[in-house]
């Protein structure tokens, strides 16, 4: 399930306030002739999103990540020396069987660089971050248990949603 990860940053260039919240579903997902399993963010019509527009687009449809980047970065200014990063962030596990035929576990932490460019048509560039787990982990962040479950709403309410909750951290933030 792909994670919402946003974070605040302070004066001092240091995380002031981070935050998670899963997004069930906010992934589209296929598994090659090779069995290799591929997946990228859900696409979103662009029509549905009043707020936003993306210049020099000329697709009708934006990869979820790229809303949401967009969606939590658009208070932060030249003039503000505080300011609001999100990303979405992977946590995959992973399980198989040992040269012992013994089933094993392993979680993986995934972080990603978005495609803004369109230069891998929606594919996501992934890289571990182990970091993450001890962040996700952490006392005191502000994890959510609640998700934002794009399997069982459409686009619009997804995006609805998505919005609502990046209004609720700029003002819990008093941003």
């Amino acid at each position: 399930m792909p994670i919402l990860y946003v974070k605040q940053y302070g004066t001092d260039g240091k995380i002031k306030n981070q935050a998670f919240k899963g997004l069930a579903g906010f992934y589209e997902y296929e598994i090659t002739d090779d069995g290799l399993i591929s997946f990228s963010d859900t696409w979103l019509d662009i029509a549905m999103l009043e707020e936003y527009s993306l210049e020099n687009n000329d697709s009708d449809k934006i990869l979820g990540n790229d809303y949401l980047t967009g969606l939590f970065s658009r208070k932060n200014s030249n003039k503000r020396k505080e300011y609001i990063t999100s990303e979405l962030i992977y946590w995959v596990q992973v399980s198989y069987y040992n040269y012992r035929n013994e089933e094993t576990y392993e979680n993986i932490w995934l972080g990603r660089a978005s495609d803004r460019f369109n230069r891998t048509s929606g594919n996501n560039i992934l890289f571990l971050q182990p970091s993450l787990e001890e962040r996700y982990y952490d006392g005191n962040n502000t994890r959510s248990e609640v998700v934002i479950d794009s399997l069982n709403l459409s686009g619009e309410e997804t995006a609805k949603q998505c919005e609502e909750y990046a209004e609720e951290l700029f003002e819990k933030w008093d941003f």
